[in-house]
Order: structure tokens, then sequence, then C-alpha cells
């Protein structure tokens, strides 16, 4: 038997049929152009890098063995996951967490206290520890430890790394922001001051130096360096969305079929 592991966000995840229209999930295409018997969905929706590296790094070290392929759906780099007794959540700058209800005090408690972390007035290294952590921490570690059991891979940037939108752009296609809640421009106008993007600009093409870009599809994410990302093509691009998606987050069959087909190219290039 052939077993292809799925990580990431919703994209990746088993109930993501409920993210869908039609009939076939981009990861069930992958898995039959290349005759992979079985699909292990280890996707987690509304999670960080942190949460996905971790999930990542713990079935590489147990089933290594058994794991035929990998294929990554990264989430956004402003993301943390946090862990509440046997739960964990999920909290960004743009204020997008979930928990259990039972946890509720204890994950506020953790959320207002990274928040006021990351965005205290004496936070100079807010930049560091956001590009430190995602390229360092999640992207370069992964690579290295698929590597070092020669586990062909494939990874995406398939949420938008920092920004959603870019209010030098103009106005969107669409009003719903990565955390599934209207946004404004002045908003992420004031999350980019908020964040020095124009320093973590500055920091990923430093460190970019680091990442085996070949098995890494629109890397690093970001326009202003040559990358991109679904919502960004979902917000900017002519006709993407209408063709894609749709207005309730949904995936088109069309949308499964473009995913699916950005892995297999990728894959016949690398490993055919």
């Amino acid at each position: 038997m052939k077993n292809v592991y799925i990580f990431g966000g919703s994209f990746a995840e088993n109930r993501f049929s409920e993210k869908m229209l039609g009939n076939k999930k981009w990861t069930e295409i992958v898995a039959d152009e290349f005759g992979f018997d079985n699909i292990e969905y280890r996707g987690e929706g509304a999670t960080g890098n942190n949460r996905i590296a971790f999930k990542i790094f713990d079935q590489v070290l147990r089933f290594h063995n058994k794991i035929d392929l990998v294929l990554i759906w990264w989430s956004n780099w402003l993301c943390e996951s946090f862990y509440c007794g046997e739960y964990n959540f999920t909290t960004s700058l743009k204020k997008s967490f979930k928990f259990n209800e039972t946890q509720k005090d204890q994950a506020l408690g953790q959320h207002e206290a990274f928040m006021k972390a990351l965005t205290s007035y004496n936070h100079k290294n807010l930049p560091y520890h956001i590009i430190n952590r995602n390229i360092i921490d999640n992207f370069v570690k992964t690579q290295k430890i698929l590597e070092c059991y020669d586990i062909p891979y494939i990874m995406i940037q398939g949420d938008c790394p920092l920004l959603f939108w870019y209010p030098e752009l103009g106005e969107p296609n669409s009003h719903i922001g990565y955390t599934g809640i209207p946004t404004t421009l002045e908003e992420e106008q004031k999350l980019r001051e908020l964040i020095k993007y124009d320093k973590m600009i500055e920091l990923i093409e430093e460190q970019s130096q680091y990442i085996n870009q070949k098995t890494f599809i629109w890397y690093p994410g970001v326009p202003e360096l040559g990358g991109t990302n679904w919502n960004y093509k979902n917000s900017y691009e002519s006709g993407f969305n209408q063709k894609y998606s749709e207005k309730n987050g949904k995936l088109t069959q069309e949308g499964q079929n473009y995913i699916a087909s950005l892995f297999i190219e990728r894959y016949k290039n690398l490993y055919v």
C-alpha cells in the first residue's frame, strides 16, 4: 500500500468535503494520478504553522517507514497555536482563534498574553520572531526532516502569509478576509504598520537562502518577492474567485482540479 500524508489547515483536513463543491477533492486527484492507495489526513482547520510543523515532526518520526509522499498546505504566518489541556486553539494578530468552551478562560488568558507581547510598543523583535518562527522553525526544519528520511514532499504557501489585502492595489474582489470575517483596507494598512511589514520583507529575502524552493509552490507567498498565495489570487486575479471558489469559501470542482494540478506538475518535475 502506498500512503500519502496530508498536512495543513482547513484545505488539508479530513472533513474538507464540507468546503468543496463537485465530486472529487484535490487530494484524491493527486493520489489517483500517481497510484497512492491510501490518504492519511493530518490537516486541522484554523491552525497555525507551528501546530502544522509539530504534527509533521510527530508523524514522520513515528511512521516514516510507512509514508510515501507528504503534501503540505501552509497557513498564515501571523497565527500561533496554543494548548489548553487536551485542546488547542489558534490566535493571530487578526484576532481569529478557536477554543473549546470548557477551556474558555485559559484560552482567553493565553490569547491576551500573546497579543500583549506581540503588540507591545517595546516589542522591537516582532518581525524577527514571525519570520524566524516560520521560515527557520517551521519550513526549513520540515524540509530537513523529510529529506533526512528520503520522503518525497511538496509544500505550498496556501494561505496569505502576512497581509490578506494590499491597499495600494485597491479594492479586492471579496471583502471576506482570511479569518472568514469582513475586514477593510484601512484595517489591513494598520496591520501592515503594526507588524513592520517592510522589515519582514527584508528578512524573508535574507532567510530564503535556506529554503529548498524547488519543493515549495508559490514561495514565499508575498508578491513583492515574486510569490503568491490562494487568498491573493482570489482577491486580485481577474476571474479567479468566480471560477475556482464560491462566496461561502467552498471550492468549485475547477478549484479542486486547479490545486491538484499544481501538486501534480511539481511532483512530475521532481520525482518522475
